[in-house]
């Protein structure tokens, strides 16, 4: 049934992820266009002339994104085995001695990336405190 509503109301699970808001995706505008009509199964032939561009230019926009899919891959299998969503916190790599400073909770740690994070998940400052690192 959700298979179903996906296809029906959302032209297939494509299209619709297709439809997020560009800096979730980190398509540019261009290459957004591109793979909308790369999902409708077009030829690159058919692409190219659509939007006035040579078949290279095309088979050029197809070698990126399968480029930005082996470089998602890679990030991903590097993030998994970091389990960042683990609720037992490591002492950050290079902590020479481990007291109570680094007795930190859950609601520590959320306070500390709200303050020092901004919304995309990038440092705005960099803390001086050690336990903050």
């Amino acid at each position: 049934m959700i298979e179903k509503h996906i296809e029906t109301k959302h032209d297939g699970s494509l299209l619709a992820l297709l439809k997020s808001p560009q800096i979730a995706l980190g398509f540019s505008g261009s290459q957004k266009r591109v793979l909308v009509l790369f999902a409708q199964g077009l030829k690159d032939k058919v692409i190219a002339k659509w939007l006035n561009l040579a078949t290279s230019t095309i088979r050029n926009y197809r070698f990126k994104l399968k480029e930005k899919k082996q470089q998602a891959l890679q990030l991903i299998a590097t993030l998994d085995p970091l389990d960042l969503n683990s609720s037992i916190i490591q002492p950050r790599i290079g902590t020479k001695m481990l007291d109570d400073r680094y007795a930190i909770t859950v609601e520590n740690r959320e306070k500390v990336l709200k303050n020092y994070l901004d919304i995309n998940g990038r440092i705005k400052t960099w803390p001086n405190k050690e336990k903050i690192k």
